[in-house]
């Protein structure tokens, strides 16, 4: 499902945490421990490898995976840094895998937005998740089809 003018979103995205969203944490823990056993299993990471976390909020997840020691950046144009600093991607080479996680539900253009991510980490690995929808998507204003 996609939205052709999301004319909202640099308001939605002036504050990346809902307050409604009580998994946060416990989401970017669990998928920490994802991302770095899959990163060592298919990748064959042992710590020296350079990866950007693509539309990450507020860095949680790049600050864990470098807490973890994974060579972890961010690179996001909506929300501000908090968790992060200091590990800002600005042209640093190319990356071994980009991440990007909840963000191609929030994007108009998914796949733009992965062609986007990749160029920026000068990679041709995206490690993502999104959550699917599965029932009709709700008629546009004016729409005349589903």
């Amino acid at each position: 499902m996609g939205i052709r003018d999301p004319h909202w979103l640099e308001e939605a995205y002036s504050d990346s945490i809902a307050i409604t969203d009580t998994g946060l944490i416990s989401r970017n823990l669990s998928l920490a421990r994802r991302i770095a056993s899959f990163l060592y299993i298919f990748l064959g990471e042992r710590g020296s490898g350079r990866y950007l976390d693509y539309a990450g909020g507020y860095r949680l997840l790049t600050r864990l995976m470098r807490d973890r020691g994974f060579g972890f950046y961010w690179l996001d144009r909506y929300s501000p840094n908090l968790l992060a600093r200091g590990f800002e991607y600005t042209s640093l080479g190319p990356c071994r895998a980009v991440t990007a996680f909840e963000a191609l539900e929030h994007v108009a253009d998914p796949v733009g937005f992965i062609h986007e991510a990749l160029a920026a980490g000068g990679t041709d690995i995206l490690v993502f998740s999104t959550e699917l929808y599965y029932d009709p998507p709700p008629r546009m204003t004016g729409s005349t089809s589903p």
